[in-house]
């Protein structure tokens, strides 16, 4: 007779069935969601972070100041410009209404694809923070990779008041985003739900 034992070291976020997969899952990486991501115009960088998925947590201030709009990277192509003006139009990419329910108020739809740039204004109201980094939420579920990392796209400097994150989008389909804020002594996490279509 023999025995098969079934290990669950591969485990991906999205195939994780409970809080004990999740836990032990492999994170994702942003790369392979995201093309490009600047804040402010500066652009991120790609690191291995040690405190995303472990920090004590503060209320979260961050929010949209706006809607998400979606612009063309190629500015000198008449059409390309007029198909972004018109996608704008015919899309509705966020709704700050009073009557929606404020988990609602992170949903926001975006456009994917190499030829396109989305801008997400973004406040960060009177407080100030000096790192930011951008991920998968899920992420911050998991034990990290095998050195207990998370892949993070990273911003250092100091953010306050209103700025915008702009990026550009490789696939389509639905994610969760967070992104950590750090003031040097409080940590928050600004969840983005986003729908991303052609």
């Amino acid at each position: 007779m023999t025995t098969t034992v079934t290990t669950t070291c591969c485990i991906s976020i999205c195939s994780a069935q409970s809080w004990y997969e999740l836990q032990q899952a492999q994170p994702m990486n942003p790369f392979d969601l995201i093309q490009n991501a600047t804040i402010g115009g500066t652009a991120g960088v790609s690191t291995n972070s040690n405190n995303y998925n472990n920090s004590t947590w503060a209320a979260n201030t961050v929010g949209l100041s706006a809607a998400p709009q979606c612009s063309a990277l190629e500015t000198t192509n008449a059409q390309m410009t007029a198909d972004a003006a018109q996608w704008n139009f015919s899309h509705m990419t966020s709704n700050s209404a009073s009557t929606i329910p404020p988990p609602l108020l992170n949903h926001v739809y975006m456009r994917g694809g190499p030829q396109w740039a989305m801008t997400l204004p973004l406040s960060f109201g009177a407080t100030t923070y000096t790192n930011l980094q951008l991920s998968l939420l899920h992420n911050a579920a998991t034990r990290g990779d095998a050195q207990g990392t998370v892949p993070v796209i990273q911003w250092t400097g100091s953010f306050s008041g209103n700025t915008t994150l702009s990026l550009t989008l490789k696939n389509f389909g639905r994610y969760t985003l967070g992104l950590r804020c750090d003031t040097g002594s409080a940590v928050s996490m600004y969840q983005s739900d986003w729908i991303i279509v052609p």
